[in-house]
């Protein structure tokens, strides 16, 4: 096993060491236990254990196999070469700028209106300009987000200030 390999598996063990700390932290959560519900530190110990299988398996697989560094190692069954993507720094600034104003609009718009302007501005910035799917998409994202949140993992989410607070509560009596 060379350094180079343990040097490249090195971030999957700090990780592992910070979830690993932070799922014994969500343990020690003081709660007050309410019949079959799901405590506090279920889903974050449910995340946090996820992330700890995927680390030992990347970094043993790292350790173990190291990483292909050379793109002739791939075998291209077409015989064309992909090209990359072409980057914007613009369009990073759009995405990072429309996710700051999603966290500062959630109190204010509540999270189902906030998630949908998010997903369809997102989107838009994205290139993408098909209306339909991205109105569909984004109403849909925002309810089946929503409904899980509130109905499966029963998260408290932000319901905005009047006229926006009802809403959802409107949206989940009905479903």
């Amino acid at each position: 096993m060379g350094a180079q390999r343990v040097w490249m598996a090195l971030p999957y063990a700090v990780l592992l060491s910070v979830a690993a700390w932070f799922y014994r932290l969500a343990g020690a959560i003081a709660y007050t236990h309410r019949g079959d519900n799901l405590g506090p530190d279920f889903w974050p110990r449910i995340a946090l254990a996820a992330i700890m299988i995927i680390c030992v398996i990347q970094g043993g697989r790292l350790l173990i196999f190291g990483r292909a560094s050379d793109k002739s190692s791939v075998i291209d069954l077409d015989g064309e070469e992909e090209d990359e993507a072409p980057r914007s720094g613009v369009l990073l600034a759009a995405g990072l700028g429309l996710t700051i104003a999603y966290c500062l609009t959630m109190p204010i718009l509540g999270f189902l209106i906030s998630t949908a302007l998010f997903l369809a501005l997102f989107m838009y910035v994205g290139r993408y300009r098909a209306p339909v799917p991205i109105l569909l998409s984004s109403l849909g994202g925002a309810l089946a987000t929503l409904v899980l949140f509130q109905k499966v993992v029963y998260v408290s989410l932000p319901r905005g200030i009047s006229p926006f607070d009802g809403l959802a509560d409107l949206i989940l009596k009905h479903l």
